[in-house]
């Protein structure tokens, strides 16, 4: 219902078949005028009653147009800025909410030290129902021992936050702050930000919105993991000394943490205490990455930090990786090796897709998960040239960004190998039909997990990525141009002449380009192809 566009979001809401003949559109699609999620969330809410009645006039048996056509120019009414309607009801909550600041105040200016229930603390006098939304939005029910007096400085961050949305749901705009942000008693200022696990949720949200699930994921495990690595502290009191703690605690934490067995259940400090092999230096950088970006986005949402404790942290020196870190492309007695293996030289696969995905990995340099998604109708002949189409447009077909999307001539070492009859074997289905396709991964979850396995069966340590490295090596010793090695891979064209204004290259001149690559010595043990 709630859609990102241009950084604004927009209500889309879907006109039932019944109505359509009265509304004359098949949806209603309009901006919220907002760029916080949240504050979308509460505009949508107020028209929650309004979409139920619409859902509900097409049930009827017999439509009332006239009761249809009121109750929409209701709904446009409801979506304009500045509703006349809509103004009391949000101009009262403003009020309700800064009743609720003051007398927080009182009470934390007479700070109680004991610990308080929720069920307790909800029987308060003050702020009663956000004190509901309060332990809905922190888990507060999991939280056993606080005081009254963190209590209620959660509550007045609580508060702060839902002026600050309504007064961005009044007027357009996020830009006027709301009354009362910093707390003082006694002349001193009271801590009363969030605390992280409070906000995290609201930028996963927006990350939903932009971002592919794995990211995503990504994007919350190490978020969970700042909480545990912070205790939970308040946005204000994340400053660079902790920021460079963190950074060392996860120096000493090992990796895969969370998928190895005799690892799951203990804490951060129970693994550090183990003493185990530490994870990376870039895996580590991961984490501040994923931290430099969940801070520069609280600085633009809230008011509480002064600047963001992780930016100023390098990524990691390449002479600080590990070696199994630099050796990306694979050494051409490794690929000797791999192509050695029974399932090449004597055709031993089991699936269609363990024969030709390292073979073509190598040859077109394209990623693991965009050679899986192909369909056998993205292999043709174009200006007489046999190509591979990298696309998006077929069903679940997902790229990384625009520039992926490309043209790839198919070496002729492939072509001999039967690469073209096993594409026109296949149809008009998927080239590899054999593979099922994961929200998270796409296609090429489970190949991913089968070439680990394989390569490491053969004591190799190189990735099935470390082909496209290789590709890229061998392009830049034979002398290909960088632009036309760019365009094979689906890199960003640099330059303005060449990256706004000019063309893609013809197929013939990226063949040419292509069948500057020679492994015929490391696939010498490879049989062609043989039809099943």
């Amino acid at each position: 219902m709630i859609q990102l566009r241009n950084h604004t979001y927009y209500l889309r809401l879907a006109i039932p078949k019944r109505l359509q003949s009265i509304v004359l559109t098949k949806q209603i699609y309009s901006s919220l005028r907002t760029k916080d999620r949240s504050v979308a969330e509460l505009k949508v809410a107020q028209l929650t009653p309004l979409i139920q009645d619409l859902r509900y006039m097409a049930t009827t048996e017999k439509l009332d147009r006239a009761a249809v056509q009121k109750l929409l120019q209701q709904f446009e009414k409801k979506l304009k800025p500045h509703d006349d309607l809509a103004i009391p009801e949000l101009e009262g909550e403003i009020s309700y909410l800064e009743s609720c600041q003051e007398e927080l105040a009182l009470s934390l200016a007479c700070p109680a030290t004991n610990t308080v229930s929720p069920e307790r603390y909800n029987k308060a006098d003050h702020g009663s129902d956000l004190a509901n939304d309060l332990f809905s939005e922190i888990g507060y029910r999991q939280i056993s021992a606080r005081t009254r007096f963190e209590a209620d400085k959660d509550l007045f961050a609580l508060c702060s936050k839902r002026q600050q949305q309504t007064i961005s749901a009044l007027y357009g705009t996020s830009t006027e702050s709301p009354k009362n942000t910093e707390l003082r008693v006694a002349g001193k200022p009271i801590d009363a930000s969030p605390r992280i696990s409070q906000v995290i949720g609201d930028f996963i949200k927006i990350q939903t919105d932009r971002l592919t699930l794995s990211t995503v994921e990504s994007y919350q495990s190490k978020l969970d993991d700042l909480v545990e690595l912070t205790g939970d502290i308040r946005l204000s009191e994340l400053d660079a000394h902790r920021a460079d703690n963190i950074r060392d605690t996860l120096r000493r934490l090992p990796p895969n943490r969370k998928k190895i067995k005799e690892f799951r259940g203990l804490s951060i400090s129970e693994l550090v205490a183990l003493k185990t092999k530490p994870m990376g230096e870039q895996t580590v950088y991961g984490f501040i990455s994923c931290y430099k970006v969940f801070f520069t986005w609280c600085k633009r949402y809230y008011p509480y930090i002064g600047s963001n404790p992780f930016e100023s942290m390098p990524a990691p020196k390449r002479g600080k990786l590990k070696e199994s870190e630099l050796r990306e492309s694979w050494p051409k007695p490794d690929l000797k090796r791999l192509f050695a293996s029974e399932l090449f030289s004597k055709k031993q696969s089991k699936y269609n897709y363990q024969y030709w995905l390292p073979l073509l990995g190598l040859y077109t340099g394209a990623r693991l998960n965009e050679l899986c998604q192909l369909m056998a109708t993205d292999v043709s002949e174009n200006e007489g040239v046999w190509c591979i189409s990298i696309t998006d447009t077929g069903d679940r077909q997902k790229l990384k960004n625009a520039n992926s999307r490309r043209i790839v001539p198919i070496h002729s070492k492939l072509i001999e190998l039967g690469f073209i009859r096993y594409a026109q074997s296949r149809g008009k289905q998927r080239l590899f039909s054999d593979l099922n396709h994961t929200e998270r991964a796409g296609f090429g979850a489970y190949p991913s997990k089968w070439f680990a396995r394989f390569r490491n069966g053969l004591g190799l340590t190189a990735t099935f990525h470390g082909l496209r490295k290789t590709f890229a090596d061998e392009l830049k010793q034979a002398g290909v141009e960088e632009k036309q090695a760019g365009e094979l891979m689906g890199h960003n064209k640099s330059g303005i002449t060449y990256g706004r204004y000019a063309g893609s290259y013809s197929v013939t001149i990226l063949q040419s380009a292509i069948e500057f690559l020679d492994f015929d010595n490391e696939l010498k043990d490879v049989k062609p192809y043989v039809q099943k």
